[in-house]
């Protein structure tokens, strides 16, 4: 293991091929946050539902005043409210896109980044609040 740039790498251990992705952690962590992810989905749902999206004061609003998830749940908010507004009128899967761009942005601001090489490889570079700025 090296540090990089401020985070750790584990190219030895986790540069994998893509088919192996799935067996890593990377899988792993993608469906954490994306049950975070979810689950802000149906809290959203639920304020939709009683026309209380958006508004100030609400208790889930001050609860994330300040958190890292912060700006994710209003970027999520949006592109679930652009979703719900073309219901009916998809006519692909490309509307939730938007959806997984955020995921991406949580993983690649707070846990790791992953970087394409040569041969189709990916090396994985964690993050870890002990190491770096």
């Amino acid at each position: 293991m090296t540090v990089i740039g401020g985070s750790f790498f584990f190219k030895d251990a986790f540069d994998v091929l893509p088919a192996q992705l799935p067996i890593t952690f990377v899988g792993s962590v993608f469906g954490a946050y994306g049950d975070v992810m979810k689950f802000a989905c149906y809290c959203l749902g639920t304020l939709a539902s009683l026309d209380r999206r958006g508004k100030s004061g609400n208790k889930v609003q001050e609860a994330l005043r300040d958190s890292w998830f912060e700006p994710y749940y209003v970027r999520l908010e949006d592109a679930c409210a652009a979703l719900v507004d073309n219901f009916g009128r998809w006519s692909d899967k490309s509307g939730f896109e938007a959806i997984g761009d955020i995921l991406e942005d949580i993983v690649d601001r707070h846990v790791m980044k992953i970087r394409r090489g040569e041969e189709g490889r990916y090396s994985i570079y964690v993050h870890h609040p002990s190491v770096g700025p």
